[in-house]
């Protein structure tokens, strides 16, 4: 930190100009402010034509009925500027109205206009964050969302960046709810790898036809919403395509049977049913209701654990009620936690622990905008009336047997979906399969026909429920098994979860803690998951002599979101080493998750990166890296410690640090590389001593993604000969021992 003040201070002294970046201040030496949002003074945003955003407004306030008309919702160039205590950035964007009801739109300070805004930033972040929206804070719960966001990421739940902040929107000013939108950047921020995103479709359920609000939710099920995502390839169209089939069938469940399921249950299977009770708890108890709607849900699903997640969106929490015995008779939550049992106990304790201790004072009072002490008092009432609701769900739950819900197969279902579609004259056509014929797609109608069509046609119907210009939903009634390759999960007495390709062979030597897994074919892969591994030593041996081979995948990840020969996810390590001989994969070696430390990381032969670490505070004794065909050791979205690395013929980067990571190491020789170390997108690195041989570039220094800033690089004892690039964005320092 003094570090950082003393650049800063540096830099208003010599009055530095930086007329030709997005900010007027260095990003990179401002890391550890930018990733706070207390030091974000305003917002504000200019649309050049005002004179068109204002009469947009008009015609929305003076729209029939109560919800906002979608043809309303147009886009207005704007200019966002975020003035911090220390410095300004101007980015251009797109803003459009928020919003389904009128809620969003109003009037403040004797008469001037007030709206939400969903924007879209062309360059730069806010936070972090690409798309966000402004929110009139009463359309929110206040500050109730802004708590509500951090309760559920202190859960465990996957939780947008909210906070408070003052605006000026074409000169009308107002403290406004800032929320991220659920894109790749909140997913990543929540420590998870990109994957299909899933919300309830409301298409039918507003302004639709002149058709009575929510007559329709009986026909709404669900859509993709990161269609781009979907379009990169052949693995994020099996992973989509695979989970939409799942939830559909959850979603047409819930359709046909919306009283029975106190318009909130949907059955996402046995597999993480624990974290979904739990999700629904702590929503329960912060009168959050409105937020378990399943057209108000979103939903992250998880490739490597093959499950939901809930994703926090739009709660509607009241923090401020308790549960009195008026609540314990209210016969419609009595009903909701008997149709959710078995609930396991040990739940509620799960959901008080989470919200103990100082991290969710700081976090809240950092992201509100009133006096510390009137935060403080607002956190510690929410708090005991979360807890003693907590409590009180825990009292009902022991004395409420379970009521069985209806669970009908999908034949079934299609029937009534089928029969009230004709009911009340919509027009819509339904698929029942949808597969990739080699070339393209094949859809399959329900009524029997089928044809061809493309990956963008199918990223509609699955984001838009549209084809052809003509409503099309896809129920996925025929049912298809998940992709290959088949997985086996070893059984043996060994603290973790192990998962195999079928053709994988496993040797375990107890006595020495050694476990050794052998490739037999080009595409076999390890996944170790949810293990505690203390002393073990894991050893994976690839084919031999697969020498310049050309990557047959057209992304990094397959269709299980896997990239490694060698996949570590969710575990706890306590010394032991990894070692892995011809790594045939994307990642030889890939720490997804995990904690702990290693005494020795060791890989020789790899067709791609070496060693890749996501989402995970780890540190290794030495690291042994010989012969990588992309980078030798690349992290990201962490904190790392390397005691000692020896790095030797990585064809791109001998270290690669990206995406708000803090790196150190104490002592790194490399030899030979195109790159010896990248510093890059909000990330800090440091090394005490470094001796880098046949390097191309010695350091780079740079901001590469939008959603990041400009990066840190510190280096001791440097002997490298080559040139340092350091964009303006970034700082590098280079010490003397």
């Amino acid at each position: 930190m003094v570090r950082y003040l003393a650049l800063s201070i540096l830099c208003f002294v010599l009055n530095c100009n930086f007329a030709a970046a997005e900010c007027n201040f260095i990003t990179g030496s401002f890391l550890p402010k930018l990733q706070n949002p207390e030091h974000i003074k305003s917002i504000d945003i200019k649309i050049p034509k005002s004179a068109k955003f204002a009469s947009n407004f008009l015609q929305i306030i003076a729209s029939k009925g109560e919800n906002i008309p979608p043809r309303l919702k147009k886009k207005f160039n704007a200019v966002v500027t975020v003035v911090y205590k220390f410095g300004k950035c101007i980015f251009p964007a797109k803003v459009r109205q928020h919003g389904d009801w009128k809620d969003h739109v109003g009037f403040i300070n004797g008469g001037q206009p007030i709206r939400s805004l969903d924007i879209k930033l062309q360059k730069g972040n806010v936070f972090g964050a690409i798309r966000f929206k402004l929110l009139i804070p009463e359309t929110r719960g206040k500050k109730n969302e802004v708590l509500a966001t951090i309760i559920a990421r202190q859960s465990g739940f996957i939780s947008p960046e909210t906070f408070e902040v003052k605006t000026n929107i074409n000169n009308t000013k107002a403290t406004l709810i800032f929320q991220e939108a659920a894109r790749k950047e909140l997913i990543e921020r929540n420590h998870r790898r990109e994957s299909a995103i899933f919300e309830g479709d409301e298409s039918l359920l507003w302004s639709f036809k002149n058709i009575d609000n929510l007559l329709l939710e009986p026909l709404a099920l669900s859509r993709l919403e990161n269609r781009k995502w979907f379009m990169k390839g052949r693995s994020s169209q099996k992973i989509a395509l695979f989970s939409y089939r799942k939830l559909q069938r959850s979603y047409l469940n819930f359709a046909m049977n919306i009283e029975d399921r106190n318009d909130t249950i949907l059955d996402l299977g046995k597999k993480n049913r624990d974290f979904h009770l739990k999700y629904y708890l702590s929503l329960i108890a912060m009168n959050g209701l409105h937020g378990l709607r399943p057209h108000n849900r979103k939903y992250y699903f998880n490739p490597i654990s093959s499950v939901f997640e809930p994703i926090y969106y739009d709660g509607n929490v009241d923090l401020s009620k308790r549960f009195y015995t008026g609540f314990l008779a209210n016969k419609k939550i009595k009903a909701l936690i008997a149709k959710l049992q078995p609930i396991n106990i040990k739940l509620f304790e799960e959901l008080k622990e989470s919200i103990k201790g100082n991290e969710i004072k700081k976090l809240f009072v950092s992201r509100v905008r009133i006096k510390q002490e009137k935060a403080i008092s607002f956190l510690n009432m929410a708090l005991k009336t979360y807890s003693a609701n907590l409590e009180s769900l825990e009292v009902l739950t022991k004395e409420t047997l379970k009521i069985k819900i209806k669970d009908e197969n999908v034949n079934n279902l299609l029937v009534g979906y089928k029969k009230f579609q004709r009911e009340n004259n919509v027009s819509q056509r339904i698929v029942s399969d949808i597969y990739f014929n080699g070339t393209g797609y094949t859809i399959k109608y329900l009524n029997g026909d089928t044809l061809t069509t493309s990956a963008k046609d199918i990223s509609k119907i699955l984001s838009k429920n549209l084809f052809n210009h003509e409503r099309t939903v896809f129920i996925g009634s025929s049912q298809r098994k998940r992709m290959k390759p088949k997985l086996s999960k070893i059984n043996i007495n060994f603290p973790g979860n192990i998962w195999v390709t079928q053709n994988v062979t496993v040797d375990v030597n107890f006595d020495q803690k050694l476990i050794r897994f052998s490739q037999n074919t080009a595409d076999d892969w390890v996944l170790i998951k949810t293990a505690f591994l203390k002393g073990w030593n894991i050893l994976f041996n690839g084919l031999e002599n697969f020498g310049n081979k050309a990557k047959s995948q057209e992304q990094r990840f397959n269709e299980f979101g896997i990239t490694g020969c060698l996949t570590v996810y969710k575990s706890h390590l306590s010394s032991g080493k990894i070692q892995v001989n011809n790594g045939n994969c994307e990642d030889s070696v890939n720490l997804i998750d995990t904690h702990g430390s290693l005494d020795t990381v060791e890989v020789n032969n790899a067709l791609s990166d070496a060693i890749d670490i996501d989402f995970s505070s780890v540190r290794i004794g030495n690291v042994v890296v010989s012969n990588a065909g992309n980078d030798c050791l690349d992290v990201s979205m962490g904190d790392y410690y390397i005691d000692t690395a020896k790095l030797k013929n990585c064809s791109d980067k001998g270290i690669s640090v990206g995406e708000s990571t803090n790196f150190e190491a104490a002592n790194i020789e490399l030899f030979g590389a195109k790159i010896g170390v990248s510093s890059k997108d909000s990330s800090s690195t440091i090394l005490r001593n470094a001796n880098f041989q046949q390097v191309k570039t010695c350091a780079e220094v740079k901001k590469k993604k939008q959603e990041f800033t400009g990066a840190f690089l510190e280096i001791s004892n440097f002997d490298c000969i080559g040139p340092r690039l350091v964009d303006e964005a970034s700082i590098f320092l280079q010490r003397k021992p």
